[in-house]
């Protein structure tokens, strides 16, 4: 067991209410660490960071997450993998198998084919290792765009072949489990088609009788290409179809069944905003179960808006996901729309920069996938969590090279997970097929840990721990691991935090962002605690992280004065809710290392009130101009610092009243810390318009 003196106790109680304009003070508490001699079950598993994947894959890619989470959860890759001999490799569709594995279907003009492009299908394990391909199609040119698995335990797939004759035909192939080819054919509308233009399939399910509806387009006059709906046998003979438009260009790219026997579809048709202008509005088409529309509707402003993915809803309406060029000169918003069930809009979204190709509809919630717009990587695959009234729960970026990555796919998964795949690493008409797996949405939240470091080898830190360091300057050092603390007083092992030494100089760079980021904590209705103890040269700031691997999050709410003595600190957090808890190092005026351990967050049981609490007041919060703060007592100093952490001023007042002059501040919060006489500090929040 450790033995570990404490030698000073201080205690911080805080609130987190930002409109709040009293500072709540310290109280004395009686805290004995746990016992050590085992190792504590915290359950939770760090749901977000820089890196995903740890390592190579078996093909290997590094996937990197850069996530932006505006909620309180996100989705961890759990492995990533991509294809591709060589050349150019688009993967447009993702399934997983009743065996646990997954299949997926895109195009491919690698050397390793049959001619131009090839339908390529490619069958992997459970974990992303490839156990088989196939080349469909001939020496021309072959795609593949969606696959479903079949009742009997094979696949359908879709597509645009040359292999038949033609420029271009739908293309269905069923194949066994296998991959082998069943039966294939080439489709072509029943009211003619142009055999000199282009057919497709891009969509399609299986019906009960074992038969399939499928739906793409087909010009069906020259320059104008029409909707397309029909429906084969379960041995491939057409029996119906129907053409939809003669707008000038209708399309569905996406075709689903519907609680009522029938089918949704969506697309893209043109519409006239002025006298001459012909641009493209998302389409959604209602069929019944003989693909006859029963009602259509279009949504959009002037600018081509595309729909890509459409889902039946819970309540009987569809969410639809796709591109709009609304208001942008150049390129699109991703875009997602609800309706009811008669396709009337209950909301409209524009998000980021970028487009969705795909949607799934959650127990509560949606995901959607595309791509987001990244300057520093052309594009990032981009998936996002929405709300059922249409605000973003959380989005990240899923970066898998520097080159541009996109999902264009997004399939549930057994185990409550995603599948996404898509196109990877695009350069120089190069790319591969792209698959990630990740994991159930959200983290847990602990409502308790205790972690002393000793049951990991240094200088590991413990599962679900983070180390989140951001250095700007490529020869900075800063470090955050467990190390062996020889004969003082935190035998045997500590966290050690090395704030940024410029390697050019010997001197510290304060750019530099070094923390240790706990697991994903909750707090309760009562409020929580984390206590600690600590020594050092510099002070300790502790804050919340929304992202543990992006600094840009970090939001500082208390700054701890450590000393070269062991301490213990405590920190109260009266607001409910759920986050990442950062102890940073303050990486202020020297290069100084930190120490920490024992650390242990807590729920409260009581609430706290403690009755100097408005003996200590700031006003007007928020503030303009000027903050005048208030004490019971003398105020010895005053320290100001942002939301980064920076120190912006101190006074050392002397007195129970001053005024804070805010009008050169920057609009933003900052934290107040007021060290009394008495030796007591209290921090609060100061907001500044």
């Amino acid at each position: 067991m450790k033995s570990k003196s404490l030698q000073k106790t201080i205690v911080l109680l805080l609130f987190l209410t930002i409109s709040s304009a009293s500072f709540n003070l310290s109280a004395q508490i009686n805290y004995q660490p746990r016992p050590s001699g085992g190792i504590f079950d915290v359950g939770a598993v760090d749901k977000t960071g820089m890196i995903i994947v740890d390592g190579l894959s078996t093909a290997g890619s590094t996937v990197y997450q850069t996530a932006v989470i505006k909620g309180n959860s996100g989705r961890a890759a759990e492995w990533s993998n991509h294809f591709g001999v060589d050349l150019f490799n688009e993967c447009y569709s993702v399934i997983q198998t009743s065996d646990g594995g997954y299949v997926m279907v895109g195009r491919s003009n690698s050397s390793a084919g049959l001619g131009n492009f090839d339908a390529w299908m490619i069958k992997t394990d459970q974990d992303g290792n490839e156990q088989w391909n196939r080349y469909f199609g001939d020496e021309y040119i072959d795609e593949a765009y969606k696959v479903k698995e079949t009742s009997d335990g094979g696949f359908i797939i879709t597509g645009m072949t040359t292999k038949f004759g033609w420029a271009g035909e739908g293309w269905l192939i069923k194949t066994d489990a296998q991959g082998n080819i069943v039966w294939e054919y080439g489709y072509h509308p029943s009211s003619g088609s142009l055999e000199v233009a282009w057919d497709y399939i891009y969509d399609v399910t299986e019906t009960s009788d074992g038969g399939f509806v499928f739906a793409g387009d087909a010009p069906t006059v020259t320059e104008n290409i029409q909707a397309w709906i029909g429906k084969v046998d379960a041995d491939g003979t057409l029996l119906w179809d129907h053409t939809y438009g003669l707008e000038y260009w209708e399309r569905i790219f996406s075709l689903e069944p519907t609680s009522d026997g029938g089918f949704i579809g969506v697309g893209d048709r043109h519409w006239t905003y002025n006298d001459t202008t012909y641009q493209h509005d998302g389409w959604l088409l209602k069929f019944n179960e003989s693909g006859d529309t029963l009602w259509t509707n279009h949504f959009g402003q002037p600018g081509h808006d595309i729909f890509r993915s459409v889902k039946q809803t819970s309540e009987g309406g569809y969410i639809v996901v796709g591109e709009s060029e609304a208001g942008i000169t150049n390129g699109f918003w991703g875009w997602i729309v609800k309706t009811d069930e008669n396709g009337n809009e209950l909301w409209n979204n524009h998000l980021s920069k970028g487009g969705l190709f795909a949607v799934l509809c959650n127990e509560s919630t949606y995901s959607a996938g595309g791509i987001i717009v990244n300057p520093a990587t052309a594009g990032d695959g981009w998936l996002l969590e929405i709300n059922p009234d249409g605000t973003v729960a959380w989005e990240s970026n899923i970066v898998g090279t520097q080159t541009d990555d996109i999902f264009l796919s997004l399939y549930p998964t057994e185990d409550g997970g995603l599948v996404g795949a898509g196109k990877y690493d695009q350069h120089d008409g190069m790319a591969d097929y792209w698959i990630v797996k990740l994991d159930a949405d959200g983290p847990e939240a602990l409502t308790y840990f205790y972690e002393n470091f000793d049951f990991v080898t240094p200088p590991a830190l413990p599962e679900k721990w983070t180390g989140a360091k951001d250095v700007m300057l490529a020869n900075t050092a800063a470090e955050i691991r467990t190390m062996e603390m020889g004969s003082t007083t935190s035998l045997p092992n500590a966290v050690f935090l090395m704030n940024g030494i410029n390697g050019s100089n010997g001197q510290i760079d304060s750019t530099a962002f070094v923390a240790l980021v706990t697991p994903y904590v909750s707090v309760g209705e009562l409020g929580a605690t984390i206590t600690l103890r600590a020594n050092g040269g510099l002070p300790l700031q502790v804050g919340l992280m929304s992202d543990p691997h992006n600094s840009e999050t970090f939001q500082l709410i208390a700054e701890l004065p450590v000393d070269y003595n062991y301490q213990q600190f405590s920190v109260y957090f009266s607001t409910p809710g759920e986050y990442y808890i950062a102890l940073k190092h303050s990486n202020q005026s020297a290069v100084s290392p930190i120490f920490l351990d024992d650390i242990l967050f807590e729920q409260s049981t009581v609430g706290t009130s403690d009755p100097e609490s408005l003996n200590c007041k700031l006003f007007p919060n928020p503030s303009s101009n000027e903050t005048i703060i208030t004490s019971f007592e003398k105020m010895s100093k005053v320290i100001i610092h942002n939301s980064n952490g920076k120190v912006m001023d101190i006074i050392q007042p002397n007195t129970k009243k001053i005024t804070i002059n805010t009008a050169n501040y920057p609009a933003g919060f900052y934290v107040v810390s007021v060290i009394r006489e008495s030796g007591k500090i209290s921090n609060a929040k100061l907001v500044i318009n």
